[in-house]
């Protein structure tokens, strides 16, 4: 799987999952710093990303474009804290994400932001 993480996640998270997830970016890397989400979700879905995202956007956008890509919002708070607090599956994207966010999830008591 490969993870695009948002702007609003730190630019560390990619390399910190680098040996489970060799493939994952922070949008900087991609120049998309100050992309809008839909500049965002258009390179995700052409290179096969993951977006990692606090940005509730997406989920709207999802909504309205469908999958590919797939997003795991990681919700206000810590992301550590908001990842299982999604995992229960409030929504259809969560729950669609399950195996993700549980992966992920638990990269990120291991790794996550500190």
């Amino acid at each position: 799987m490969r993870l695009l993480f948002d702007q609003n996640l730190s630019r560390r998270l990619p390399d910190r999952l680098a040996d489970v997830f060799p493939e994952s970016l922070h949008v900087s890397v991609l120049g998309l710093s100050n992309a809008t989400d839909l500049e965002v979700w258009s390179v995700a879905k052409e290179q096969g990303f993951t977006i990692i995202t606090k940005d509730s956007d997406f989920n709207e956008l999802q909504l309205l474009q469908g999958f590919p890509p797939y997003v795991i919002w990681v919700g206000g708070g810590t992301a550590r804290q908001a990842i299982s607090r999604n995992f229960s599956g409030r929504s259809v994207q969560v729950s669609l994400t399950c195996p993700a966010l549980a992966m992920v999830y638990l990269l990120l008591v291991e790794y996550g932001p500190r």
